[in-house]
């Protein structure tokens, strides 16, 4: 229980502390903090990766340029719901399979992750990508809800099959409660390349 508040609380407290970071800042103050982490990732927890570590580092560093491109134009905006989505995608997945999981989704990836889970964050974050959006039939933006929940999904994936072909758990200890900064922007990395793709769908949808 105390390891479950306490990454709940630290999931929280590091989305808002990003939010301020983006929202009172000017963009090149936020690309500054992102290309910090990037730095961070990159140099204190990939080396903790030495099976695929080319991979992980191509990985991460297109998932920040993305976002720090999103952030150079006038889809800055975007990164806001961006960070919401994936965030309470992560948190209520891992709330609702912590209460109520029980059948493994894919245990030699990743043992906690339960269907229970995967399908509460899925109903959760579809259901808020909905209320957050307007100008199109309702089928369609729940559609586009479930791409961004399948994207952030296979971006956690793939991390977790990452750490597991090394034989690791976390990449590193900034974050208590967590995996390392690379296990918080998983999910953004990948979601962040769909957003940057879908970008003038998105920004009708939800600006």
């Amino acid at each position: 229980m105390k390891s479950f508040v306490q990454r709940s609380l630290t999931g929280i407290a590091f989305g808002v502390a990003l939010l301020l970071f983006f929202i009172f800042p000017r963009p090149l103050i936020f690309s500054l903090l992102l290309f910090t982490l990037f730095i961070v990732i990159v140099g204190w927890e990939l080396p903790y990766l030495k099976r695929y570590q080319n991979l992980a580092t191509i990985y991460t560093t297109l998932g920040f340029i993305t976002i720090i491109a999103l952030n150079r134009t006038d889809y800055r905006p975007l990164i806001v719901y961006l960070f919401l989505l994936v965030f309470t995608f992560d948190v209520s997945a891992y709330i609702t399979g912590t209460l109520i999981g029980h059948y493994k989704l894919v245990p030699r990836l990743s043992p906690k992750k339960t269907w229970e889970g995967l399908i509460g964050a899925i109903i959760i974050t579809t259901t808020l990508f909905v209320l957050l959006t307007h100008h199109e039939a309702l089928f369609i933006r729940i559609g586009y809800g479930l791409m961004l929940c399948a994207t952030a999904f296979l971006g956690d994936l793939f991390v977790s099959w990452l750490k597991r072909k090394n034989n690791i758990k976390d990449t590193g200890s900034l974050l208590p409660g967590h995996g390392g900064l690379l296990d918080r922007f998983d999910s953004v990395l990948l979601t962040a390349f769909t957003f940057y793709v879908l970008r003038n769908e998105l920004a009708r949808l939800l600006l």
